[in-house]
């Protein structure tokens, strides 16, 4: 039996091996021995905390609305100092002017007095005027008190925001007076508007809009110069853009009103920042009673939406469980990591299912082969669940859009989208229905393709030339020789494209004297993604992009075409990248399902992780590494976790190594 498993093992390990070197992962850097283990056993074994623009860890740490304690500290100064400090003076001096000093003591004591609980449909009236600049200077004076609104009521129109009245029985309010004796007051209010035609009512609540409403954009709204509510999100296992659609479901709004720097992957515990567009601070922190897995918090007004890359990194903490090497190999393998860094490969992640790859789809759009691409998207994946198997293969053996769709669960929304669209177009049915994707989802496939070309280029290099710096290079440069940019004159040809590449991206083309004196390391290096605008190296690797591009039927006209979505002009991605912030702890624990390292919602409750109640030695113990670092944008953790182990990231992955 155990013969079997090991067989099983290995095939596994073979086939995760492969599918990396198909997708160009293959080379490492360091000549340490590496170590065994698996990653994201538990999702709590994967932690990662972004690292906002100015270079600050995010953490969770408040999940409660503020504005609910301090209204809790209002009442109680109330009931300890009076009224004196919680309604203005200048209202009152203004209200005086108005209403009799009975009507102003009952609207005092109905500002200061009414319970929390009873405020959202407790009402005062004032007492009628038919003067209206007498009308407009109490509204101004309500307007100072703040958290209440008024409003003239008319039973003949709306009525203009103000909540139904509900206080049909008398509220009383326990309070201690200033000898210390407890006593009830009597909290004077209106039950019904009908019987207060014409007279100012007053409302806690300083919107119109019930409390948590979206407020909509109104006309001549600048997208730059708009505030929006900037909120931290703490998420478990879950995907970012699935978090996303529950929050607009549960406020009632729409996906596209949230924007945040990035996604973060599924299967961990990650934080990161957020923005809304027309949902305030309250409303959210009220999102969390409903939530599970998930937590909002630490709600700030920020202007303008976030965009993809407005962050400068992000932070990990990983476990690897099942170690079985030495403490001395173990170091070795953290402090080669961290000295020399990894291979900047993109991780396996970019590339979807093996089955079928995000680039194979990419390939066909780029060939504009739609009725290829369309049918690799409704391609059955071996690793997929048994009903999305089921629906696969519907569409496999009947080509029936509609029966398709029947048998499609709810959970395959692009499948979805794409074969309504295949259903209802006409003349070009495959290539309306890609389109009719939203245009991220169709960059992804192409964006893929372009990484599988520079993973292959970046092996092909290191097999090459090492890890050293070679004439003919690309590296990063502040300010561009003339040299370079005639270079690039000439290999850019189409103008819009170079002009586009000159503004995002200064690079050198290493020259003999260059690499006599050593002016450049092996983390300068750059590697362009294909595309029409981006200078190749001026050596042999120029020609293995054209070599790769031609293994997969492409060449440099396929990313110039007619659609403008594919009109790719490339970037560039250094080859190289060092994490910062390293540090390690050697762990022992008996079981596989105790939490090793304490999360943000840990901290936040005070909760402690028990450390070193398992020690080494101890019957039954098992050794884990728990790894820290911070690395750039668009870095993958599990390529520099390849490097610290010498193990393929699939083989790594609990999915398949238990």
């Amino acid at each position: 039996m155990e013969d079997e498993m090991e067989k099983k093992w290995a095939e596994l390990r073979a086939r995760s091996i492969a599918n990396e070197q198909r997708c160009g992962v293959e080379e490492f850097i360091g000549s340490h021995l590496g170590m065994s283990g698996r990653i994201k056993a538990r999702y709590s074994d994967f932690l990662v905390n972004e690292i906002d623009a100015d270079g600050k860890v995010v953490h969770l740490t408040c999940t409660q609305d503020p504005s609910i304690h301090e209204e809790k500290a209002k009442e109680e100064a109330v009931s300890s100092k009076g009224n004196s400090e919680v309604f203005p003076a200048e209202a009152e001096e203004i209200l005086k002017k108005y209403i009799s000093a009975e009507s102003l003591s009952d609207f005092v004591t109905f500002i200061t007095q009414t319970p929390a609980a009873n405020r959202r449909h407790a009402a005062f009236a004032f007492p009628k005027l038919d003067v209206k600049e007498a009308r407009a200077e109490v509204h101004r004076a309500v307007r100072l008190i703040g958290g209440v609104k008024s409003v003239t009521y008319s039973k003949d129109a709306k009525k203009g925001g103000l909540q139904n009245v509900q206080m049909t029985s008398g509220m009383k309010r326990k309070r201690v007076d200033d000898e210390g004796k407890e006593g009830e007051v009597d909290v004077p209010h209106i039950s019904s508007l009908h019987e207060h035609d014409g007279c100012i009512i007053v409302q806690f609540g300083a919107d119109k809009q019930p409390r948590g409403a979206w407020k909509r954009r109104k006309k001549g709204d600048s997208e730059k110069t708009k505030f929006q509510t900037e909120f931290s999100l703490f998420k478990e296992n879950k995907d970012t853009t699935e978090v996303v659609s529950l929050l607009a479901r549960l406020s009632h709004g729409k996906n596209k009103a949230f924007s945040y720097a990035g996604t973060k992957d599924k299967r961990g515990i990650t934080v990161q920042r957020m923005r809304v567009d027309g949902l305030d601070a309250s409303s959210l922190y009220r999102l969390n009673s409903r939530l599970r897995g998930i937590r909002v918090g630490d709600c700030v007004a920020k202007e303008g939406p976030l965009r993809l890359g407005d962050h400068s990194g992000n932070r990990f903490t990983v476990v690897v469980r099942g170690v079985s090497e030495t403490d001395t190999d173990i170091v070795k393998s953290v402090e080669s990591v961290s000295k020399d860094g990894f291979l900047n490969y993109f991780g396996m992640q970019r590339f979807g299912s093996p089955s079928v790859p995000t680039w194979s789809i990419g390939q066909a759009m780029l060939k504009e082969d739609w009725e290829e691409a369309f049918n690799l998207i409704m391609m059955e994946r071996e690793e997929e669940h048994v009903t999305h198997k089921a629906a696969r293969k519907v569409w496999a053996e009947t080509r029936n859009a509609s029966k398709t769709l029947n048998a499609l669960p709810s959970s395959m929304y692009l499948e979805r989208r794409l074969l309504l669209s295949f259903k209802h177009a006409s003349g070009h049915p495959h290539h309306a229905a890609i389109m009719s994707l939203d245009r991220n989802n169709r960059l992804l496939y192409v964006h893929a393709l372009q990484s599988l070309v520079w993973n292959k280029v970046v092996s092909r290099r290191v097999r090459k030339y090492g890890h050293t710096v070679v004439v003919g290079d690309l590296v990063r440069c502040n300010v561009p020789t003339e040299r370079d940019l005639e270079i690039l004159r000439n290999s850019v040809q189409n103008e819009k494209a170079r002009e586009y590449v000159c503004k995002r991206n200064a690079v050198h083309v290493v020259t003999a004297e260059d690499v006599d004196r050593g002016v450049y390391k092996r983390e300068d290096i750059l590697l362009p993604l294909p595309g029409t605008g981006v200078l190749l190296p001026q050596n042999d690797i120029g020609q293995a992009f054209e070599e790769v591009l031609q293994e997969l039927g492409l060449n440099d006209s396929n990313f110039a075409t007619r659609n403008v979505d594919y009109q790719l002009f490339g970037d560039y991605r250094l080859v190289y990248c060092r994490p910062s912030d390293v540090s390690h702890d050697i762990l022992y624990y008996k079981r596989d399902e105790e939490q090793l390292v304490p999360h943000d919602m840990d901290r936040l409750h005070g909760v402690e992780i028990p450390v070193d109640i398992v020690r080494a030695g101890d019957p039954g113990a098992k050794k884990a590494v728990a790894l820290s670092f911070s690395l750039p944008n668009s870095t993958y953790a599990t390529m520099l976790l390849r490097e610290v182990t010498k193990k393929s990231s699939q083989e790594l992955c609990h999915r398949f190594f238990k």
